[in-house]
């Protein structure tokens, strides 16, 4: 117990010592900290304490991350041409909350949430409405200009390096963006519409008919929903997944990703069996065949990816084309022309076939003439080009990228000759 005190009033004389040579030395200095260096001290020490982000345990890790991606979209319809600052949907504007905790040598438990940021989304916005957010959001306040957020994820899982990975909840099914999994040169292309998808199809009369873009062209990218998800370890750069969700929605889904030396090659294929089908189709389950791949080159940069997707509509009404496809290719290359980061130059095209087959055409809004008449079938051609800069100091990419649309429409009222769409979108991506 002696010791104990004489050590106490050791440190005692220390400190005394210490504040006394501070004192004598930086007076100026504790006059500014208000004559209190310890209480000011101690003060900042429970305001940052007040204001740290802070777990609910020390089991399980949290670990957040996320991007912003905005852009300006130049856009012009044959009629009518304007430019919004939008969510570029290629990539939209998310926050992410992840972790995980070790249950066994070879079993852990983890957690995914993600949310979705949409206050102008370029897959929302049309002709008419700068601001819509982006499908599948939903609105978090209203007035003075509606903010949308998306649930994107929200579930849990357990994984296992011998037997795989188990997901519950909200999540992506196995067929998720496996359109762009081949996509080994990483631009920031247009296959799945995400800058026009909502426009409204302009005749050459300039009337705005009923139909949208999106309606005539799609590339079969599931849609994310609650459900349960099984992924194999990998096994020789294979992983197998199946999913199943609400409505009997089930698929599955392989993927190859490995590399030999400076080649890199990625591959997918897919299979979706949709029982509840589409509202606005007479047909009434679709059943989806999605195939995607591509090539790089480490050492020359060249790449080139692909992707090729197929829906059977069942019970469709006769008169109308009961099978849509696409098909679209990417040739480009990564090069390094300045130090700041890698840059990429790209070229798509596409084509897309009979997505608008048995789809509502126009409603009389804005032509009698052709009023309730469906879609009997339907061509897009894309065309586009692009270039991304990275900033790799700053895990930042700065895009700009150009796409045409043209469309043969016909209907139940003959063929309809339709406004070609094109637009620029540039804009940056930053990672945090």
């Amino acid at each position: 117990m002696t010791g104990g005190y004489l050590m106490s009033g050791a440190r005692i004389a220390l400190l005394a010592a210490t504040g006394a040579l501070l004192v004598g030395g930086a007076s100026a200095q504790a006059a500014d900290l208000g004559g209190n260096c310890c209480a000011d001290l101690e003060e900042r020490i429970a305001e940052l304490e007040a204001t740290t982000v802070r777990k609910g345990n020390r089991k399980v890790s949290l670990t957040i991350s996320g991007y912003v991606d905005k852009a300006v979209l130049f856009w012009d319809d044959g009629f009518e041409k304007n430019a919004y600052v939008v969510d570029n949907d290629f990539a939209q504007t998310r926050i992410q909350f992840a972790g995980k905790a070790k249950v066994t040598d070879d079993i852990q438990a983890g957690y995914r949430l993600e949310f979705g940021i949409d206050n102008a989304s370029s897959d929302g916005v049309t002709q008419t409405d700068p601001n819509a957010a982006g499908t599948g959001a939903v609105p978090g306040r209203t007035g003075g200009g509606a903010q949308f957020i998306e649930i994107r994820q929200s579930h849990w899982f357990l994984e296992s390096k011998k037997y795989g990975k188990v997901s519950v909840g909200l999540l992506s099914g196995a067929q998720d963006d496996l359109y762009k999994w081949g996509n080994v040169g990483k631009a920031y292309s247009d296959a799945e519409l995400h800058y026009n998808g909502q426009f409204g199809l302009r005749l050459s009369n300039g009337n705005i008919v009923l139909s949208r873009w999106d309606n005539i062209a799609n590339n079969l990218d599931n849609s994310r929903q609650n459900a349960v998800r099984y992924d194999t370890p990998a096994l020789a750069g294979f992983v197998l997944s199946t999913s199943w969700g609400a409505d009997d929605v089930w698929d599955v889904a392989l993927r190859y990703d490995q590399k030999f030396g400076d080649i890199h090659v990625k591959a997918g294929v897919s299979y979706t069996d949709d029982s509840d089908g589409r509202s606005d189709r007479l047909g009434d389950e679709n059943k989806d065949f999605v195939v995607s791949a591509g090539i790089s080159d480490k050492k020359t940069g060249l790449y080139v990816y692909g992707a090729y997707g197929n829906r059977e509509i069942d019970q469709q009404v006769a008169g109308f084309e009961d099978n849509a496809n696409y098909w679209y290719i990417q040739p480009g290359i990564n090069v390094a022309i300045t130090p700041l980061g890698n840059t990429n130059f790209h070229v798509d095209y596409g084509e897309y076939t009979d997505w608008g087959a048995g789809t509502i055409f126009n409603s009389g809004s804005t032509d009698n003439s052709i009023a309730g008449t469906r879609i009997t079938s339907s061509d897009v051609t894309r065309y586009g080009t692009g270039v991304t800069q990275n900033l790799k100091a700053a895990d930042m990419d700065l895009y700009a990228v150009f796409n045409y649309y043209q469309a043969d429409v016909t209907t139940q009222a003959g063929a309809q000759s339709l406004e070609d769409w094109y637009a620029v979108t540039a804009g940056a991506r930053i990672n945090f």
